[in-house]
């Protein structure tokens, strides 16, 4: 018995002491320095165990994974870098991992920009990344990540290069922290309920366009199967995504300005992911086609990121008050700007969805068209105008004090800037907290506008789940009711009851004033976007409101009549349907009331 418990003891010391050899040995073997030119196969792994080495077709790279990569949206940096296994460990082991999570990618710095490009659309279509935070960090002599920057302008959030002779890793990581508290600002889907669509299939293709994994569309002919989809206005395409319940081996993207001419923006060959998420060049187009040969497909979603093109016309701006606190806005100003005299301005407010600092997302599609509207061609040919569109952080509100007064001063600085600017005709138009804000705007200054186009709100209402908030708007209706307005909402609006906007009208209404009221009918703006509180999809669309808007002059206010107009009736959903006997999807419920005798 005692020989045998000396056995027990002794083996597993023995066992540990191999262990150590074989380790030793090995570090000393792989003790080498790595050349700048050789490829990343040749990283070492045993000095950045976090990393896992992955190839595609012939190209080689390192990746590290955070413990959330399959439950949410997560960052993707990519590091061109060669013989920097401590900082990639580094890095790995950090906050940037254990709390922010990020996709971390290795790649050798002799790679080129095509490998690189299919790397990337690798992890895209394999992981969930944040579109809106994409870095590139090149540490050695590499034109890759600069290259693909060069020719996918919408990828990356911000490129930075550190010295190979410059390389702390204390630092790195400190820049790498700082670099993923920026964000790109969001890329709209902009095939969410699209009304321009038309396939060669007899199954209609709502399904794949509704934002929804659950619902498929399934088309039941054999052969060649297209999606087309026309925009109103000219795009500018970055990024498409298609998922499908099972692969869908080849397809191919075109675009067109006129829909006659296509061009190939991207061609899939052996595809083997279920989602197929793809960068492309910017991409200027008013059509887009999918198509594919393949038959027996099933596809959740195909979705198509892009923007306006018009918004490039945007020049950025940035105010900074007395404290140093700074209000990011865009600016359209004319070409013929010194051709022109008595130029009207319209100052528009985005919705809660788009507060942020990257001074873009609020011109986005499905999210910007009240500020879009007003700059496009044929708008501008007619009434050519100044537009002006702020942006505020995500702490902030339009009512804001600090807020509102950065808004006037804006304003002023334009008048100075472009004096031939008509004074009498500053309009004011909002989307949900936008529309709040402009009639807190018009409360603290009701001289500076000539005219007011709340849509999807109007009173003051709680952002999300925030808690309840003093109402201004109605109280201190006396000091704008003579301002023109045109109210637009929808009747289901799930975010702002389009009761409160009833009391507002009831409110003008009983100071013998009856503004423009149009309602949208109830499933209507469900047809259009995924949210019902969505109406500024319809609103911007309505030719009328662009005569009525600058036929407006602040000289011109409305005089009262010497009686209250009948309130708003608290129609049902079945009873405000069959008011409506043209068969459009809204009701002007301005032209629904009497002056009480």
């Amino acid at each position: 018995m005692k020989n045998i418990s000396n056995y027990k003891i002794i083996m597993p010391v023995l066992v540990i002491l191999v262990a150590l050899i074989v380790v030793l040995i090995t570090n000393n073997q792989n003790d080498e320095t790595i050349d700048s030119d050789s490829e990343i196969s040749t990283v070492n792994l045993q000095d950045a165990p976090a990393f896992d080495e992955q190839k595609i077709d012939d190209i080689s790279y390192l990746l590290s994974l955070p413990d959330t990569v399959d439950e949410e949206l997560v960052p993707l940096i990519i590091i061109s870098s060669n013989n920097q296994q401590q900082v990639l460990n580094a890095l790995a082991d950090s906050s940037i991992q254990t709390e922010k999570k990020a996709v971390l990618i290795n790649i050798s710095t002799s790679i080129s920009k095509d490998d690189l490009k299919t790397v990337v659309d690798e992890i895209r279509s394999t992981y969930s990344i944040e579109d809106s935070k994409v870095f590139g960090i090149n540490m050695g002599d590499s034109s890759a990540i600069t290259d693909l920057e060069a020719d996918f302008k919408k990828l990356f959030t911000n490129v930075i290069t550190i010295s190979p002779d410059n390389i702390e890793t204390e630092k790195i990581i400190a820049e790498v922290d700082n670099l993923l508290e920026q964000s790109r600002g969001i890329i709209y889907n902009s095939t969410v309920k699209h009304q321009h669509v038309s396939t060669n299939s007899n199954t209609p293709v709502v399904d794949a366009l509704d934002e929804s994994p659950d619902t498929v569309w399934v088309p039941e002919e054999n052969g060649e199967k297209e999606v087309i989809i026309a925009f109103d206005n000219e795009i500018v395409v970055s990024r498409w995504q298609v998922e499908a319940n099972q692969p869908i081996t080849s397809m191919t993207l075109q675009t067109s300005l006129d829909g006659e001419k296509w061009t190939d923006i991207d061609v899939i060959q052996s595809n083997n992911h279920n989602r197929v998420d793809r960068i492309l060049p910017a991409t200027n187009a008013q059509y887009v086609r999918f198509t594919t040969d393949e038959d027996d497909i099933e596809i959740a979603e195909l979705e198509i990121y892009a923007e306006y093109a018009v918004a490039a016309s945007f020049s950025f701006e940035e105010y900074t008050n007395a404290a140093g606190n700074t209000m990011p806005y865009r600016l359209f100003v004319p070409d013929n700007i010194d051709q022109l005299t008595d130029i009207p301005v319209i100052l528009s407010l985005h919705g809660s969805g788009q507060r942020g600092t990257d001074n873009n997302q609020h011109l986005g599609i499905t999210k910007g068209e009240g500020t879009i509207l007003w700059t496009l061609p044929e708008i501008q040919k007619e009434h050519p105008a100044l537009v002006v569109a702020p942006q505020i952080s995500p702490d902030q509100l339009w009512r804001d004090e600090e807020v509102m007064n950065s808004i006037e001063h804006i304003l002023e600085s334009l008048k100075k800037t472009y004096p031939d600017i008509d004074t009498n005709r500053i309009y004011a138009t909002g989307v949900s907290i936008g529309a709040e804000g402009i009639y807190n705007l018009a409360i603290k200054n009701p001289d500076l506008y000539a005219a007011l186009l709340p849509v999807a709100g109007g009173p003051n209402n709680p952002v999300g789940d925030a808690p309840p908030v003093e109402e201004t708007v109605i109280p201190n209706i006396s000091k704008y009711a003579d301002i023109p307005a045109w109210l637009m909402q929808s009747y289901d609006d799930s975010v702002r009851a389009h009761t409160l906007t009833n009391e507002l009208v009831n409110a003008y209404r009983e100071l013998g004033y009856n503004p423009k009221y149009t309602v949208y009918l109830p499933g209507e703006t469900e047809k259009v976007a995924t949210s019902t509180h969505s109406s500024w999809i319809y609103a911007y669309q309505d030719e009328r409101i662009i005569d009525w808007l600058f036929s407006q002059y602040k000289t011109d206010r409305v005089v009262p009549e010497n009686k209250a107009y009948q309130p708003v009736e608290e129609y049902s959903e079945e009873e405000i349907t069959q008011l409506e006997t043209d068969r459009r999807h809204y009701i002007d419920l301005d032209e629904f009331t009497e002056l009480v005798e």
